[in-house]
């Protein structure tokens, strides 16, 4: 959608800066099977309707158009995917060969205060990444209002694909045509008709809820065999981070809490090599606190893990993602980054940009902070429609010298950016395009097997899904 077509109304302080967060992680986290069933079969198997693409190029853009970084030209795999809020890959019918999944908010007029339902839609390739068949798992008609990132891998151990989605955001509740939105979902994979992958649907947060939610976290939280899902409900005043615990046949109905606060993207790890699994996550709607880590303690009275929140940093101002990047400073090794999202417009405002974070002898101890990338400014506000830079971020050695590049939407700032790793894991920021504001996914991929990397941009504002090729 187009910016001008959205308007500004009095209560549209942050959708714009945080709505289309969608999730920059360069593949799923946490798929290590396990050994539960699938989840309860007695749910409604989706029925959605196929539609096959026009070949790749044969629209008003050519294929290969020449990217602002001159070594790059981009593709547009999808257009018209009205508000695409972000994409993820996988292989979800067992073919071998990689899916796109791309999660849209809808049509959005916020001029005449209507939100359009969501999507959420499966790119089967048919030959090359650029020809492909759609299946939309998630329709219009369903009733989901912002479908953020979800959460993609095998939830239950059978070896297949499953999705895990977040839903909703802040603005439905003051909409009185539509109330809270929240909802956190499971779409089991059941199996394959036609080529194409059949979910069944499994409510952890039934639609409606009060808190709205963002991609999950899957790991094993209680060494029990079996996958859990750590999800944070956020209002726009507040946030608490909470796990669903896997059984034989799918998950206990209860919310466990780990403790207030947190935001979208929340990371699951051994943070003090305590052998347990942490939950580490940014915050945005919770100040001051820009980071926290919640440690694992052991378990309580019932049998459960007990938590005890830690604080990374408040240095950064507001955070929309951490993650834990592999080889990050050389093979086998593992480094924390951050994006924060700020406008430097306003006064009071920390610096926009990419941050390594470190932890010390002693992770309980505030970490240090350290600015990547350069150049980073987001576009200024207008009225109360607050814009924020960067967004989302992916990883993954584009240039093919041997080291870990970053990848970043700029979100409120309307190019995407690249963080080239230099020598003693320095950065250098080179724009890779103009023009492709609040951009999601930013995921480092290899859609065709060449062993050639590219990068998944979806954007929010143009309506687009477009691979970047070096």
């Amino acid at each position: 959608m187009s910016f001008r077509r959205l308007g500004f109304v009095s209560w549209l302080i942050v959708l714009f800066a945080v709505a289309a967060c969608g999730g920059g992680d360069s593949g799923p986290t946490d798929t290590t099977p396990a050994s539960s069933a699938p989840p309860s079969t007695e749910v409604p198997v989706t029925e959605a309707p196929s539609t096959t693409s026009a070949p790749f190029g044969t629209g008003a853009i050519e294929i290969g158009t020449s990217a602002d970084d001159s070594t790059f030209s981009y593709h547009v795999l999808v257009d018209g995917f009205a508000g695409a809020a972000g994409a993820a890959v996988a292989d979800f019918n067992g073919d071998g060969i990689l899916e796109v999944l791309v999660n849209a908010f809808g049509d959005i007029d916020l001029k005449s205060v209507t939100v359009g339902t969501s999507t959420l839609a499966i790119l089967y390739q048919t030959g090359s990444p650029t020809k492909f068949v759609r299946d939309d798992v998630v329709t219009t008609d369903d009733g989901y209002y912002f479908f953020n990132q979800p959460w993609v891998g095998d939830l239950d151990g059978d070896g297949d694909t499953d999705i895990v989605g977040g839903v909703g955001f802040f603005v439905c509740a003051v909409i009185g045509t539509i109330g809270p939105c929240g909802a956190l979902v499971v779409w089991e994979n059941v199996g394959v008709e036609g080529a194409m992958a059949k979910f069944e649907v499994t409510d952890l947060v039934s639609k409606g809820a009060t808190e709205f939610y963002h991609r999950p976290a899957v790991a094993d939280v209680d060494a029990d065999g079996l996958l859990d899902i750590v999800a944070i409900g956020e209002t726009s005043t507040d946030a608490d981070t909470v796990w669903f615990r896997g059984i034989a046949d799918g998950f206990e109905a209860t919310a466990y809490p780990i403790g207030q606060g947190g935001g979208s993207l929340p990371v699951a790890a051994d943070v003090d090599g305590d052998g347990d699994i942490d939950i580490v996550s940014g915050q945005y709607f919770v100040t001051p606190e820009s980071a926290i880590w919640f440690e694992q303690l052991p378990a309580g009275a019932n049998g459960l893990p007990m938590w005890q929140k830690h604080v990374i940093t408040s240095s950064i101002g507001k955070v929309i993602q951490v993650s834990l990047v592999p080889d990050l400073d050389g093979p086998g090794t593992l480094g924390w980054i951050a994006s924060n999202h700020t406008n430097t417009t306003r006064p009071g405002q920390v610096e926009s940009g990419v941050y390594r974070l470190t932890p010390g002898a002693d992770p309980r101890a505030e970490w240090s902070v350290r600015l990547l990338s350069t150049g980073i400014v987001s576009r200024p506000s207008v009225g109360t429609a607050f814009q924020a830079a960067p967004g989302v971020f992916g990883w993954g050695d584009i240039d093919a010298d041997g080291d870990v590049d970053l990848t970043v939407s700029g979100d409120g700032d309307d190019r995407l950016f690249i963080l080239e790793q230099t020598a003693g894991s320095s950065f250098k920021t080179r724009i890779l395009q103009t023009g492709f504001a609040q951009a999601g996914s930013m995921m480092v991929v290899d859609l065709n097997n060449d062993s050639r990397l590219e990068i998944l941009a979806s954007g929010f504002e143009s309506d687009q899904v477009r691979l970047y090729v070096s």
